[in-house]
């Protein structure tokens, strides 16, 4: 009897996902998709910042929104409610798609006593505009 060998090929492995803003900001993982959310530096309003939160009740805080911070928010594809308070409060639903990064820039509207928050959709563009004067949030 003879026997054939053949060498069976390893299936490739998935490239890596390029970076959305190379040395800043990763491609989501597999499978999910990534919310950036920013804060251009200005001097207007630095002193007030607020936690920007999702999930049931709003009871998860995702981050302080603070002037020149960002930071990122993964998680599986679908809708999502995110919200800012200070002495009122704003929300923003984003459809969070797999292998996709959406941007939510916040800022700060006139308040009765503060600003409120602002949370606004944005593109890398703008992200990348800000860039300079920002640094990633300590959460």
């Amino acid at each position: 009897m003879e026997w054939i060998l053949k060498a069976r090929k390893k299936p490739a492995a998935p490239a890596p996902a390029e970076p959305v803003v190379p040395g800043v900001i990763n491609a989501p993982a597999a499978g999910k998709g990534q919310v950036v959310f920013f804060r251009p530096g200005k001097f207007a309003g630095s002193a007030v910042s607020y936690k920007v939160r999702t999930g049931p009740d709003l009871q998860q805080v995702l981050g302080t929104m603070s002037s020149g911070v960002y930071f990122t928010f993964e998680a599986d594809p679908g809708s999502y409610v995110f919200s800012g308070a200070t002495e009122s409060k704003d929300a923003i639903t984003v459809e969070i798609e797999e292998g996709e990064t959406t941007f939510v820039e916040g800022g700060l509207a006139i308040g009765i006593v503060m600003g409120r928050p602002d949370l606004k959709p944005s593109d890398k563009d703008a992200f990348v505009k800000a860039l300079k004067g920002m640094k990633k949030a300590k959460n």
